[in-house]
């Protein structure tokens, strides 16, 4: 007895999983191969994402969003367990941990379900775990018991040589499997090179066997431009802060031609002085000497400024300003493919630099009082910090001084900068991963005017390495 549905791929577990990720740091984002129209949501990478432990709200307001909207297209018929729930349905599919929800993969696929028998489900089981050993599948999840510490094997491909593996295989028939397959040619299980099988024993003891040809778009974790051929990207670079050098990164990236997306907490203060007055010796062809003849002033004002140099970025068309908070990078190996927001919207981009000033892991202090900010009244990033720290970045302190704006009380900052040896030999680039960028106070160089110079030096670096001729 066959019916016929749509549906695709992956499920979880969680919390049972916590001691086994120790030292696991590397984010696991499969580069996912395209087929159709259509979107799937799959939090499986997270679990060896650096910030793993920290529960369920990170999960919730990275995907909780997608989850709920996906769940609501499917609304298909139940072949649940103790240990997953499966719903597949003509809006596509999901499968849910039952102890776990935050375990979630879902698709708007169409898929087929078959009714088979213990045998044929031992047959399909054994079959992929041969894929699996093979290097023809991504990953590999078997579910074997729903005790509150469940017996359970998954296995996760990064790369032709690096996959990481927890719990055991074992001859049993699981409660659950899912497999995804990435091989080079045409997979028996699926008729594709590329897709998902799910084995379900239900809880009336019947075997569903759920099977879908190919892969869609990730909705949330995405891939970059070291991911598959074809893939629509907004964006050629994101800059990660709204400062003096973020601004003249985006600024002199979008005007070379380059598809740029500056990523900002806070639109009100880009290019921010933390002086009411000052003089300022721009350097030719910046932001800043644009905004200096307009005002045809060299002693400018904080507030005339910041106003002038955001007309001046709004006007730029192969420039968008995006106020939200990034939170940690998205990696597909050793290559940055974006960035993840606290607000839980991926932004995709094979480039990615960081101009995030004085904000990383920042405590301001006025007298006896502390707040987690770079500048007064400013968030810092402490996120993406620890993010960052999680990826083996190695970092130094510094410590800034500052004058009251009009009057009010001095005070200090003191944040992380990245460590010289995070620097390959070459412009602002950073070494540990491919595609990532970095200039300004973030690497020790402060002061308005090397800021400056810093955000257009990283943009002739993005520009070389685009091989995008200058405007």
């Amino acid at each position: 007895m066959t019916d016929e549905f749509e549906l695709s791929h992956e499920t979880d577990q969680r919390a049972a999983f916590t001691p086994a990720m120790e030292g696991l740091t590397q984010r696991a984002v499969t580069p996912y191969v395209t087929t159709d129209l259509g979107f799937e949501i799959n939090t499986d990478s997270s679990l060896f994402d650096a910030t793993f432990e920290e529960g369920d709200d990170g999960h919730d307001r990275r995907f909780g969003l997608a989850i709920d909207h996906l769940k609501g297209t499917v609304k298909g018929r139940a072949y649940d367990n103790d240990v997953m729930r499966l719903r597949v349905g003509p809006g596509g599919y999901y499968a849910q941990s039952q102890r776990f929800p935050a375990a979630f993969f879902g698709d708007t696929a169409r898929a087929k379900v078959s009714f088979v028998s213990e045998a044929e489900a031992a047959a399909v089981v054994w079959e992929a775990v041969a894929h699996y050993r093979s290097e023809e599948a991504r990953s590999l999840l078997c579910v074997y018991s729903d005790d509150d510490a469940p017996d359970f094997f998954l296995g996760y491909r990064v790369s032709d040589d690096h996959r990481y593996e927890i719990g055991n295989l074992s001859r049993a028939v699981p409660l659950h499997m899912r497999v995804l397959f990435d091989a080079a040619e045409d997979v028996s299980l699926v008729g594709a090179p590329s897709g998902t099988v799910i084995y379900q024993r239900t809880r009336t003891g019947k075997h569903v066997v759920v099977k879908a040809a190919g892969r869609r778009r990730p909705l949330l974790v995405g891939y970059g431009q070291h991911g598959p051929e074809g893939a629509d990207l907004k964006h050629d670079l994101i800059v990660v802060g709204g400062g003096i050098a973020g601004c003249e990164a985006a600024y002199a990236s979008a005007r070379a031609g380059v598809r740029t997306l500056l990523v900002t907490t806070s639109l009100d203060t880009l290019y921010a002085l933390a002086h009411d007055d000052y003089d300022l010796s721009a350097p030719s062809g910046s932001l800043m000497a644009a905004c200096t003849t307009t005002l045809e002033a060299t002693s400018v004002n904080a507030v005339a400024l910041r106003r002038e140099a955001k007309r001046l970025l709004e006007a730029e068309t192969d420039l968008h300003l995006l106020q939200s908070t990034t939170s940690e990078l998205l990696l597909a190996g050793d290559a940055v493919i974006g960035i993840s927001t606290w607000e839980g919207v991926d932004r995709l981009s094979g480039r990615v630099a960081l101009c995030v000033g004085s904000f990383l892991n920042a405590r301001l202090r006025v007298g006896a009082s502390e707040e987690h900010a770079g500048r007064l009244s400013e968030m810092a990033y402490d996120d993406l910090y620890h993010d960052l720290v999680g990826h083996g970045f190695l970092f130094e302190t510094a410590q800034l001084r500052v004058d009251g704006l009009s009057g009010g009380l001095p005070y200090t900052v003191d944040c992380a900068v990245l460590s010289q040896g995070e620097w390959t030999q070459r412009g602002s680039r950073l070494a540990r991963f491919a595609g990532l960028y970095a200039a300004g106070a973030c690497v020790g160089r402060f002061g308005y005017v090397s800021a400056a110079q810093d955000g257009m030096a990283l943009a002739a670096s993005v520009v070389e390495d685009l091989g995008t001729p200058p405007a």
